[in-house]
């Protein structure tokens, strides 16, 4: 049932494979100047031969080896011709590589969910092609600046103003000490420190204790890599100056001592720890779940066996059907949200069923059902009646979900505060907590799925990490927006504003998504 679920997306791939380079070159072009002036197979380059091999590899649901080689043989070819032939960068590459993966989902997606054996060899296919392409795009770009530092080798003014303005960090490194020697603007930023800082530093003493085998004295000598100024590339991780690790891709050539240079490494840093996030979320994911749903299974499991023994007792039968039918909602409420969370990764659009309602009945019966598990912890402050045009079970799923965070990271002494109030057409909903403020350094990645704060991450609380992502995502599908404001003094304030007919909204989207 597996197979044939993959060789039937595989053959809708093939039948849409044109109108899917036809889009994905559409937003290529919406979202990238450098892509405007590209002619159409130029832009293409080797994108069909990639899906042609997506398409073999859903044909091959056995996972052989020689499907990944293929695909990241024509990764490189991409790596090459964006390298070498257009004002691509690092970023434009990862992005059309999204954007490939969000048309795909789209195509395939129209009808009915794809099957997770599916699913898993497209977004493997897409995440080898990226890794292999932007792995093989940086060392050009390296091997491309080594020869462009050669030829400027008499112009050091020149090569300052290069070096000090480049988008990715830069750094020169003394081979036999380890300390810098020069470093520009972005470096500096992506650690934290000022250029002074730096350079009274080693790689070692900025580098994460486990990868100090990863410094640059530490690096066994080779004297053909410093005779040829070959390119190498590393994965590592830095310290920032608040102590917070870096995932970073290093990218860098060594150069022999002349005159009274020392010998020394030329090197490019990109910043990767997003994409190492992303690595490590299988595991991370698959034991908080594991952790999650032990324990209303557990409840299931008891209480089942409890129902063979107190088969006689009424009263106990039916306390035990109401316990296992609550804790299988709670088990359908988790799988709802890995649902939601995965469409809402894919870049799919969140159908909602909008309808008129009562919105503060649904915050009363949400605040009645959270109450219920965490007591009296809510207070709430609106009109007695706000009629809308909503999804019930999105803005239940906004409420339960800013809730339930405000009482797992809140000061436990004080309440939460829901509050709604109307401003003409715009009805904006919100919930407050008082205690430890969210660091503002957070604040750009909050919404994103499996994205925890710091604070989060050493106040012991388990956390999946998608209950914003949830929220952003059915927020969005009303065509609304969310905002946070934390402070010491104020608390944590996360404010919902939304149309109060939403149905223009889901009307529009319907309408676009028949013209593409």
């Amino acid at each position: 049932m597996e197979n044939q679920d993959a060789l039937d997306a595989a053959k809708r791939l093939k039948k849409s494979k044109k109108e899917v380079l036809s889009r994905w070159e559409y937003i290529v072009r919406s979202e990238f100047t450098e892509a405007q002036k590209e002619t159409k197979p130029h832009l293409m380059d080797s994108l069909p031969k990639f899906l042609d091999q997506v398409i073999q590899a859903l044909m091959r649901t056995d996972g052989r080896g020689e499907d990944i080689e293929k695909i990241e043989e024509v990764s490189e070819e991409h790596a090459v011709d964006r390298a070498t032939t257009t004002r691509f960068t690092i970023e434009h590459i990862i992005r059309e590589y999204e954007i490939l993966r969000k048309v795909i989902f789209e195509f395939l997606e129209q009808e009915k969910p794809l099957g997770i054996p599916a699913r898993d060899t497209i977004l493997n296919a897409i995440q080898a092609g990226q890794s292999k392409a932007t792995s093989q795009f940086s060392n050009i770009t390296v091997e491309q600046e080594r020869n462009f530092r050669k030829q400027l080798e008499e112009k050091e003014q020149v090569f300052k103003t290069i070096f000090e303005l480049a988008a990715a960090g830069k750094a020169i490194v003394d081979v036999s000490s380890g300390r810098f020697l020069q470093v520009n603007r972005r470096f500096c930023e992506m650690l934290g420190y000022t250029p002074d800082e730096l350079l009274k530093k080693t790689t070692e003493e900025i580098t994460h204790p486990d990868d100090s085998n990863l410094v640059i004295n530490k690096i066994p000598e080779d004297i053909s890599l410093i005779s040829e100024g070959k390119v190498w590339s590393i994965e590592k991780r830095y310290l920032q100056k608040d102590g917070t690790p870096l995932w970073v891709l290093i990218s860098g050539a060594l150069y022999p001592a002349i005159a009274d240079q020392p010998a020394r490494v030329i090197a490019t840093v990109f910043d990767i720890t997003e994409k190492k996030q992303i690595e490590n979320l299988k595991d991370q994911f698959i034991n908080t779940l594991s952790h999650d749903l032990r324990t209303p299974l557990s409840v299931i499991d008891m209480s089942a066996q409890l129902l063979r023994l107190k088969s006689q007792d009424a009263a106990m039968v039916l306390k035990l059907a109401d316990r296992i039918l609550d804790n299988s909602k709670r088990c359908d409420s988790m799988i709802q949200d890995l649902l939601d969370t995965s469409r809402i990764r894919a870049g799919h659009v969140m159908w909602l069923h909008i309808e008129h309602c009562d919105l503060i009945s649904i915050v009363q019966e949400a605040i009645d059902e959270l109450s219920s598990l965490h007591g009296d912890r809510f207070i709430f402050n609106g009109p007695a009646s706000v009629k809308v045009y909503w999804s019930k079970k999105g803005i239940r799923r906004i409420i339960e979900n800013l809730c339930s965070n405000a009482i797992k990271y809140g000061a436990k002494n004080f309440p939460v505060l829901i509050s709604v109030d109307e401003v003409d057409s715009t009805i904006n909903l919100s919930v407050k907590n008082h205690g430890e403020p969210i660091p503002k350094e957070n604040m750009s990645s909050l919404f994103q799925q499996f994205s925890r704060t710091r604070s989060a991450e050493s106040s012991g609380t388990l956390g999946w990490g998608i209950g914003l992502t949830i929220v952003k995502g059915f927020t969005e599908a009303h065509c609304g927006e969310i905002k946070v404001h934390s402070t010491e003094h104020d608390g944590t304030i996360f404010t919902v504003s939304l149309p109060r007919d939403a149905r223009p909204c889901q009307e529009n989207r319907i309408n676009q998504l028949k013209k593409n």
